[in-house]
């Protein structure tokens, strides 16, 4: 068989890769994703294991209109976000500590990396994110409630290193976590979140922060403190003139306890005139984490409580109060005390509080949720963040891939492709091109599939010792300009049968971006017609359609094509 042959018949090695381009004339988006594609399997017997072969294809098309119809949106829930920044007219390009240096990370590393993001033409092909992950800090924070540094390994702290960044061309970006402690056990930020955000704006000038989940401890089967009374200014209301529901009870102590779930209290009362009182409400200490919500008539307040120490719940000689304002209105007023209802509810809660926080703040950051997917993100986080993570860290070993995780976390990230759009992105985490257990061809596939989801392309590796193979892939500029295209809208799945997978991802100028690969060891040919495109989009095909290929830069002609993977 001849593989120059590029007429009407193409043969594509196994572990090869082909990016093309073709001329059309008009598109305009559907909804029809039935593929009728002849696809023929061919067993082959082989020791090496799974293989993934990839083939992408560029359409040239005149007209595209309609094809980002089907956004969700935001649950409604107590305490909606404020609106967001509008800062990502195209996924985040960069670099992050984690993936190669886990913790073993310092001052000098971040200089060196920064440097050679430059000097290696990192920052010229758009990657100009240097991001510092967790252990640059300590567990316990300093006597005015902020963040202190690790002296040994920012004894600096990030003032000067932000600058260095920043003059460098980058933009400069940081870690916390969405609860007490990181994930290396060092200070979260949860119940911190002002003074926190104002640190990272006005003291470390950072651009972007990575918002962690570790040893996140609310949950929604976890009931609110014991709850004594409420003083809405010169009106105090005893525990004991509340009504109570479904568990909800009084005990002995004069405190109301199992305000869970499902249990809540209701007092009602006639306001004479609308005004602003200073309130408080007594509650007894305990481990960890509380959050109750309190609503007055239709408003509703979700209130966090941070605890780090145990005292009995039996006394109320250890009671605290928290401490609020609240606007009181005319007429019939209904308090009620309840907990949420859904475990979504509240991780939409807690990154809000970082969220509102950052907005407040006189300068732009890039907010990026690293929730692990666990709360479906893509519904909500819309309207709180610029990205979200879609799944678990893509490898726990620094320095090292799992073929099979990646894969997975693909096929978990490309089905939420109608939720990823401008200045909102799924993130299926940071690449490990160049990682141990990555040849060169897995390489390729991984760092392509990326680029067509739309994802950020956030670097792992250390690009001071990057092999000249390596920088080949991480700067090709076809690639990255599919990713940038600021149309903004990720590769739609059409077909998925034995393994063959087809995706399209519509962009500007006139172009359609068209992915095929075999996910699996068994070798498919396929017999590919351009006009089959019409099956999902309303569109008309040149005579002679040009194929230039990505990788290769090869041109080819014709509207069939038979591929082998």
């Amino acid at each position: 068989m001849n593989t120059n042959t590029i007429d009407k018949y193409l043969y594509i090695p196994k572990n090869s890769l082909f990016v093309l381009y073709f001329f059309i004339e008009k598109i305009i988006a559907g909804i029809d994703i039935n593929v009728n594609m002849v696809v023929s399997m061919k067993r082959k017997t082989s020791t090496v294991g799974l293989f993934v072969i990839l083939w992408s294809v560029i359409l040239f098309i005149s007209y595209f209109q309609n094809y980002h119809s089907s956004m969700l949106f935001l649950l409604s829930f107590s305490g909606r976000p404020l609106p967001k920044k509008n800062l990502r007219t195209t996924p985040v390009m960069g670099w992050n500590s984690w993936n190669t240096f886990f913790a073993n990370i310092d001052e000098n590393l971040i200089r060196e990396t920064a440097q050679a993001m430059k000097d290696r033409g990192f920052l010229e092909a758009g990657y100009d994110h240097v991001i510092v992950d967790d252990a640059y800090h300590l567990k316990e924070r300093d006597e005015n409630g902020k963040i202190k540094f690790d002296p040994k390994k920012f004894p600096n702290g990030f003032s000067n290193l932000s600058d260095f960044v920043h003059q460098l061309g980058f933009k400069f970006g940081g870690y916390n976590s969405n609860s007490l402690q990181t994930c290396q056990h060092l200070a979260g930020a949860l119940g911190h979140e002002s003074i926190d955000a104002r640190s990272f704006a006005e003291e470390w000038k950072i651009d972007y922060l990575k918002y962690d989940f570790c040893f996140n401890e609310l949950k929604f089967d976890h009931p609110a403190p014991d709850l004594g009374d409420l003083t809405l200014g010169k009106r105090i209301i005893k525990t004991a003139d509340f009504q109570l529901f479904d568990g909800a009870k009084l005990l002995t102590n004069g405190f109301i306890t199992n305000i869970a779930a499902r249990g809540f209290a209701v007092y009602k009362f006639v306001s004479q005139k609308q005004e602003i009182v200073k309130a408080s409400l007594k509650y007894l200490d305990t481990d960890g984490l509380k959050l109750f919500k309190l609503q007055i008539n239709d408003e509703e307040f979700d209130m966090l409580l941070t605890v780090n120490k145990t005292i009995s719940q039996y006394n109320p000689t250890d009671a605290k109060s928290l401490e609020f304002e609240l606007i009181i209105p005319k007429g019939e007023v209904t308090i009620k005390i309840s907990q949420n209802k859904t475990q979504q509810e509240t991780a939409v809660y807690e990154y809000s509080r970082m969220g509102d926080q950052l907005i407040k703040q006189n300068r732009d950051i890039v907010f990026a949720l690293c929730e692990w997917g666990w709360n479906r993100p893509q519904h909500w986080a819309q309207d709180i963040g610029h990205q979200w993570r879609t799944t678990l860290d893509i490898t726990p070993f620094p320095g090292k891939a799992m073929w099979f995780w990646l894969l997975d976390i693909y096929e978990l990230t490309v089905s939420k492709g109608i939720t990823s759009w401008k200045n909102a992105y799924n993130d299926p985490d940071m690449l490990v091109v160049g990682f141990e257990r990555m040849d060169r061809q897995k390489n390729i596939i991984h760092f392509t599939l990326w680029a067509v989801m739309n994802a950020p392309l956030i670097i792992g590796q250390d690009v001071r010792t990057m092999s000249p193979e390596l920088l080949e892939i991480y700067l090709n500029k076809k690639v990255i300009s599919i990713n940038q295209d600021s149309l903004n809208v990720a590769a739609k799945r059409i077909y998925n049968h034995d393994g063959v997978q087809i995706l399209i991802r519509p962009m500007i100028n006139s172009q359609l971006a068209v992915t095929l690969f075999n996910k699996y060891q068994e070798e498919a040919t396929i017999n590919f017609d351009l006009n089959e495109v019409k099956n999902h989009f309303d569109v008309e095909i040149g005579e002679n359609p040009i194929w230039n290929e990505c990788w290769t830069n090869e041109t080819h002609n014709g509207k069939d094509i038979m591929l082998t993977l």
